[in-house]
């Protein structure tokens, strides 16, 4: 994650994307830095457009900006899920539900009969049960940098 502090002179033409409730800015001008093409919640960008004429933190994760501090007080994005994070979860995710199946399949395979479809439906149910479960641990583990892990201990607030 990248920190860019300093004075923040302008936040340039933006368009908002309803779909994903996020705006990008086309130039963001702060202390020597300028950065283009910078996308932020709208929630949060509330915040950035307050620290305009003073001096401000601003942590990206990408092209993205996850926090900044204005005024001394630090805002996060509460839901922020890095890209790379997204993609670690969903193959958690994949391997949690295949190791689930294989497991359950063992075992009441090794119970039932062969002609028993026990072990069918449990394996079935055993794969989405370890999806889910796999999906939101590998979420939690990897999709949130350690950044605003730190913060929201921090008493950060989050949008």
């Amino acid at each position: 994650m990248n920190t860019y502090q300093g004075f923040l002179r302008r936040l340039g033409e933006s368009t908002v994307d309803m779909k994903t409730e996020t705006k990008t800015y086309s130039v963001v001008e702060i202390g020597d830095q300028i950065l283009t093409n910078v996308r932020v919640s709208r929630k949060l960008a509330n915040f950035v457009s307050d620290g305009v004429g003073g001096d401000v933190t601003l942590c990206l994760h990408s092209s993205i900006i996850a926090a900044c501090t204005v005024n001394g007080k630090t805002y996060y994005e509460g839901n922020f899920v890095s890209p790379w994070g997204k993609l670690a979860a969903i193959l958690c995710s994949i391997a949690g539900a295949v190791a689930f199946f294989v497991l359950t399949v063992q075992i009441l395979g090794s119970v039932s009969s062969r002609d028993s479809q026990i072990p069918a439906i449990s394996g079935t149910v055993a794969f989405f049960v370890g999806a889910v479960i796999s999906y939101f641990w590998g979420k939690r583990t990897f999709a949130t940098p350690s950044e605003l892990k730190d913060w929201k201990a921090q008493g950060a607030s989050a949008v």
